[in-house]
């Protein structure tokens, strides 16, 4: 039977951006024991937003989690944990921060590392992430990562033309008036198609891209800095989508080194 654990704040709070940040851990065997961790806010006008939703299993690790939220009056945060079926089955949270100011979202896809931009359903194959050294195929892909040991990138070998993979930041609450995404990106191959940076307000039903590459930009790793303009009565969903070209199979595009943070990238 699933019972509920609720911890939430009663303090009144200035009415200014803040930045929830927290660790929390996740595992259980078999996945599907574990149960649900959710974390929503209120504000005065009773609306409840989910800020941070995971379910079943997660890591053997600790993990971390930022979350970027709106300037509102009478800010309230309710953290709930649902137990799942069984006995294998605990989680825990830490190091929870409050505190004014914006998060600075980063990720270099280092093993073990968390990042917002995630794999997730909806494209025809997924990225490869923690990849270290060269992709298999030669004549296409870094060599190394940018920085640190490890990157992502799409593997493009057996994938139709024009296929795709996104890394999206749907199960991330971005709340904001507008962003700066930096990252490194690599497009090295005759047969690159596209690196896009896509963006859409949660619920409106269309995506703007603000940034995209094409072709062969040479062996080298090359930076990106991307202006998001947002809303903060709504949350913005942000996606970097790359596709295999024309012909063969020397098309891998690799990124490493995502930054994401508030105002503008000048």
């Amino acid at each position: 039977m699933a019972e509920d654990a609720v911890m939430s704040t009663n303090i009144s709070f200035p009415k200014v951006a803040r930045c929830l940040s927290f660790w929390y851990h996740m595992y259980s065997y078999p996945s599907y024991e574990m149960g649900t961790l959710q974390i929503t806010m209120t504000d005065s006008t009773g609306i409840v937003t989910l800020l941070f939703s995971r379910s079943r299993s997660q890591s053997k690790l600790w993990l971390q989690e930022k979350i970027d939220i709106p300037a509102v009056d009478n800010l309230k945060i309710t953290i709930k944990g649902t137990t799942g079926p069984g006995w294998m089955k605990e989680m825990a949270l830490d190091g929870i921060f409050l505190v004014p100011g914006t998060c600075v979202i980063e990720c270099g896809f280092e093993q073990g590392q968390t990042c917002a931009f995630e794999n997730t359903n909806g494209d025809d194959f997924d990225w490869t992430l923690f990849k270290s050294g060269s992709t298999p195929t030669p004549n296409t892909g870094p060599s190394a990562a940018y920085s640190g040991n490890q990157y992502a990138y799409i593997e493009v070998n057996g994938k139709g033309q024009d296929s795709y993979a996104f890394l999206s930041s749907k199960n991330t609450k971005l709340f904001s008036s507008s962003y700066c995404l930096r990252f490194c990106y690599h497009m090295y191959g005759q047969h690159i198609g596209y690196l896009a940076v896509y963006t859409q307000y949660q619920g409106a039903g269309w995506w703007s891209k603000p940034w995209t590459r094409s072709g062969n930009q040479g062996n080298q790793w090359m930076q990106a800095s991307v202006d998001i303009t947002g809303n903060t009565g709504k949350g913005i969903v942000i996606d970097i989508e790359a596709s295999k070209g024309k012909g063969g199979d020397n098309g891998d595009i690799a990124i490493d080194d995502i930054s994401l943070c508030t105002g503008s990238c000048n």
